[in-house]
């Protein structure tokens, strides 16, 4: 079982804010680099590289 990890921790990791990985939270789930555990969204540690290289190409808010 892979660990999750709390949604600040992968803002660190990718140097973004938190509220921004959490408006990302939909489509972490649908790419499965991310579960709903009640109402907390926790991520796998493939959310960073997803995070960092976008498939869509749509860029990045500045870091905080």
């Amino acid at each position: 079982m892979e660990k999750l990890y709390p949604t600040s921790d992968i803002a660190e990791a990718c140097g973004v804010t938190r509220k921004w990985v959490q408006s990302l939270g939909q489509e972490l789930i649908e790419h499965e680099h991310a579960q709903r555990v009640g109402k907390v969204l926790v991520c796998y540690e493939s959310a960073i590289d997803y995070i960092k290289t976008r498939p869509d190409g749509r860029g990045r808010p500045k870091a905080k």
